[in-house]
């Protein structure tokens, strides 16, 4: 798990406004390439999902998160808010999963935990092949608040 908060090797201001810009143009941006943002409602709990290629982070914020940039490489983003409270705090949880291609051939999600300004995210790294579509296999659990699973379909191109 990496800890901003506890990182002396990020300035938390600076890093936490460009991240939070950057979420917040990807988000606009993303979707005209068909890489919005996704989520699903499971009882009091709102999972908000996205797969998208590496290059599309700065090559900033992939240092600073050490996630590979490549034109080969994908990311799987995952937060969770507990919408039963009125600020919809986000939620600690046990993120797995794995992605399978058309042909079932099994690639394991390792997800690791991102915190800082308030947020919680999971990020994954995958690979993918041009015009490659993956199914994404997910399973969250939370204590004893959240256990569910979903999954997801994404085709990925180069250009």
């Amino acid at each position: 798990m990496l800890n901003l908060n506890e990182s002396k090797s990020y300035c938390l201001g600076e890093s936490m406004l460009k991240i939070k810009l950057w979420l917040l143009l990807s988000m606009s941006c993303l979707s005209l390439f068909g890489y919005a943002e996704q989520k699903k409602q499971v009882g009091n709990f709102e999972i908000h999902y996205m797969a998208l290629k590496s290059t599309f982070l700065s090559q900033e914020v992939a240092q600073n998160y050490k996630i590979d940039r490549g034109q080969y490489t994908g990311i799987i983003n995952i937060s969770i808010l507990d919408t039963s409270q009125r600020s919809h705090p986000p939620i600690h949880a046990k993120i797995t999963g794995y992605a399978t291609n058309l042909i079932k051939h099994k690639k394991p999600l390792k997800f690791k935990e991102l915190r800082g300004g308030g947020a919680i995210y999971y990020i994954a790294q995958f690979s993918h092949e041009h015009e490659e579509m993956l199914t994404f296999h997910v399973q969250i659990k939370s204590q004893n608040k959240l256990d569910t699973e979903f999954k997801f379909d994404k085709t990925f191109y180069h250009h």
